[in-house]
């Protein structure tokens, strides 16, 4: 008898060794899936920043030139060179408005 109670002791704590490896094991693979998505999430956030430094460096670098300060000054700021005649589309803005009405039908 007390041989069968010391085998079932040694069996209940072989098991209890082997549910909390078993539970270990999975914790560690669920943190391991966590740090790949973020690593994956961080080089993609990497990318994104690349290419938005990459644009600015190159807007950086065609800002020096006159052509880019006339560029700015005519597209945003609607500067005119002396005795220059500019026309201007009153009927362009009326499209623009009735195709945005139509695209929302």
């Amino acid at each position: 008898m007390k041989r069968q109670k010391k085998g079932g002791l040694i069996l209940l704590i072989g098991l209890i060794l082997c549910g909390s490896l078993v539970y270990r094991v999975v914790d560690a693979s669920k943190l391991r899936m966590d740090r790949q998505r973020e690593v994956l999430e961080n080089e993609q956030s990497i990318q994104t920043l690349t290419t938005s430094i990459e644009s600015l460096t190159r807007e950086i670098k065609k800002s020096d030139s006159m052509d880019y300060v006339e560029e700015v000054a005519r597209k945003d700021l609607g500067m005119v060179k002396p005795r220059e005649i500019v026309f201007v589309d009153e009927n362009k803005d009326k499209e623009d408005v009735q195709g945005d009405y139509e695209g929302g039908k």
